[in-house]
């Protein structure tokens, strides 16, 4: 019996069952531009700062960048 196969099994069960108690939660993470504001959606239970939610693996960061000034509506 090889050991380093059978901790691998090992390891990939463990993994799949702490994912299946400690499911992440997704977020959309909205930073403007224009107004220097951020909105995360579901937010967070605890107060966050912008590091963390850079490092945040599970929420998705979308960049709303500013009109050029020659932008034409």
């Amino acid at each position: 019996m090889d050991i380093s196969r059978e901790l691998l099994s090992l390891h990939k069960r463990a993994l799949e069952h702490s994912i299946q108690e400690n499911k992440p939660t997704l977020r959309m993470v909205f930073i403007d531009e224009s107004t220097d504001t951020f909105e995360v959606t579901p937010p967070y239970e605890e107060p966050t700062t912008l590091a963390e939610i850079a490092h945040d693996e599970y929420a998705m960061k979308i960049f709303v960048e500013k009109k050029p000034e020659d932008w034409k509506d």
